[in-house]
């Protein structure tokens, strides 16, 4: 583990990959198991925000979860992980879509009144004009 780890981390480094570096990420995320979830996860968070800040939609996609499920410590702003799955989906990643539809119609992870100065109920009034 830590080998391919590391192998990926030097790919990561000499081609500055957005897709090795989400794997990164995703591997400290689920599989190593040496490290606490919490340490997992700040690291995984590490790596999703580097490719996500660089327009990565999976990795935006992932860190906006972890944020929305409070699995890391938010750095980011309600309105921030808001434009993060924005990003994502328009993208056309699919879990970002669904999340995003998701939110709008039942209000959930306490976006119902986003500091966007609009609020999901007036997004939804407008989509649907």
């Amino acid at each position: 583990m830590l080998y391919k780890l590391f192998k990926l981390k030097i790919l990561a480094f000499i081609s500055g990959d957005l897709k090795i570096i989400h794997d990164i990420g995703a591997i400290y995320a689920t599989e190593v198991k040496e490290l606490s979830e919490q340490k997992r996860n700040e690291i995984a968070a590490k790596y999703y925000r580097k490719a996500a800040m660089k327009g990565d939609a999976e990795s935006q996609y992932d860190l906006a979860l972890m944020l929305i499920l409070k699995e890391i410590d938010a750095k980011e702003e309600k309105k921030e992980i808001w434009h993060l799955l924005e990003s994502s989906a328009d993208q056309h990643f699919e879990p970002a879509i669904t999340l995003l539809e998701d939110i709008k119609q039942m209000g959930i992870a306490g976006f119902r009144t986003l500091s966007l100065g609009v609020g999901v109920d007036e997004i939804e009034d407008k989509e649907n004009s």
